[in-house]
């Protein structure tokens, strides 16, 4: 039995985990674009081997992936593959029905809602997905927002980072010796909401100072921004980091992670390293990953779109080190236990053992 992954690009935080599915899962290959439609780069080949689809075009609105139709000749009956979750990618609705005809047994992976969801968007996924053999969710608590017949042809990850590499590098988190600094990592895009933390940064102690690491289209905006309000010495951009020892630096010397906008893989990240996290408080509109995140137990929850609030929420936690001792060990403990590259890999193996 052959499997064969198809995403839109190879990012290097899937690295560890489909180094990981490759190691346990020989027969199985993995084909990706250069660039996908957001602009999101695949590692080189040196870096992960995988076989290379044509570009990746977008237009109304809708996705298409070249040459992505013409991996399904290579597959047989009852060979697996695994599709991007992702409905816009009209490539992928064509390969699903094409490969259904052909007896290629279909998993979809994607999210089973993201941030900006409707009931109306979320039915249509509903319907390709319930075509699928299989469908592979992000996050456990997905499943949840399934028809109870549906449920057992649905898998879950726990989408995570490879926590090793976390482990390598990390310092032991001990609030009381660290700057009372917040780190935020991820794309400066609108979904993010940079702009609206560091609009908030008047109004928090002046001792508090942000780090800032990725880059994206609204950086240089951010920038001038807290330059604008005044407040550009207490923000410190790095901007995108791969290394996670490089990350490591930066992040060692943080306090609080917060993410302002509708936070995804970044929040495990941030957790990863002991950082208690604060994000906005509709759970609607983040990605996924937010289910990791319980309020009063790794963090805390701000009211959306509300400045005061976050300004507020910032201040009472940052100097607080009893407190963000103990959310800093249930922290450690959720993304030990469940959100890392290990645990995503055993997960897809039961997967691989249904069909």
């Amino acid at each position: 039995m052959r499997i064969v992954i198809i995403q839109p690009v190879i990012p290097h935080y899937r690295v560890s985990f489909f180094k990981r599915l490759l190691s346990a899962l020989p027969e199985i290959s993995f084909y990706a674009s250069d660039v996908d439609d957001i602009g999101v780069e695949s590692v080189g080949g040196n870096v992960f081997p995988y076989h290379k689809l044509g570009n990746v075009k977008r237009f109304c609105g809708v996705v298409w992936q070249e040459k992505v139709i013409a991996v399904i000749k290579k597959l047989k009956k009852n060979d697996v593959i695994v599709i991007n979750g992702n409905p816009r990618y009209l490539s992928t609705i064509l390969l699903l029905f094409i490969s259904k005809a052909k007896g290629v047994k279909v998993v979809w992976w994607g999210q089973g809602w993201s941030s900006n969801s409707t009931s109306a968007t979320f039915r249509v996924r509903c319907f390709f997905m319930m075509l699928c053999d299989r469908v592979l969710l992000y996050t456990e608590k997905e499943i949840l927002l399934f028809d109870e017949r549906h449920r057992w042809k649905l898998y879950y990850l726990n989408n995570g980072i490879e926590n090793q590499e976390v482990r390598r590098n990390v310092v032991a988190y001990q609030a009381e010796l660290r700057p009372p600094n917040l780190l935020f990592i991820g794309r400066v895009t609108e979904k993010a909401n940079l702009s609206f933390l560091i609009s908030a940064l008047p109004d928090i102690d002046d001792m508090v100072e942000l780090h800032v690491i990725g880059d994206g289209v609204l950086l240089n905006h951010c920038k001038k921004y807290a330059e604008y309000l005044g407040v550009l010495h207490r923000v410190h951009f790095y901007g995108a980091m791969v290394f996670e020892e490089e990350i490591a630096e930066v992040a060692n010397k943080c306090r609080v992670f917060v993410y302002p906008g509708n936070v995804g893989l970044s929040l495990i990240h941030g957790m990863n390293y002991g950082l208690p996290a604060v994000i906005h408080s509709s759970v609607a509109r983040h990605m996924p990953e937010v289910f990791c995140h319980e309020p009063g137990n790794t963090g805390e929850v701000f009211e959306k779109n509300n400045r005061l609030d976050l300004s507020r929420v910032i201040d009472s936690i940052v100097f607080d080190v009893n407190k963000l001792n103990f959310y800093s060990k249930r922290c450690t403990s959720v993304t030990e236990r469940d959100f890392n590259s290990g645990s995503m890999c055993n997960r897809f193996l039961n997967l691989v053992r249904s069909l």
